[in-house]
């Protein structure tokens, strides 16, 4: 999806596939701009993600219980 010629048919099967079935969490999504903002040519790159990808997927808030869910160590 980001590369300068990406393979036409996973951006096919990107728009085939409702935006409620792809989902990333707001932690990523901070994650990701963190890191491209650390690297050169980072300010082109997140808005090629703005506009070709997060438009795409769901973004899931995460509070403390989300986070806390499915960790195995944690005992309440």
């Amino acid at each position: 999806m980001l590369k300068k010629r990406p393979v036409e048919s996973i951006v096919e099967r990107f728009d085939q596939i409702s935006r409620s079935a792809l989902c990333t969490s707001s932690v990523v999504a901070v994650d990701l701009r963190f890191g491209i903002k650390r690297i050169k040519g980072g300010s082109a790159l997140w808005q090629r993600i703005e506009r070709d990808l997060l438009p795409r997927v769901e973004i899931l808030s995460l509070g403390a219980e989300e986070a806390l869910l499915n960790d195995p160590d944690w005992s309440q």
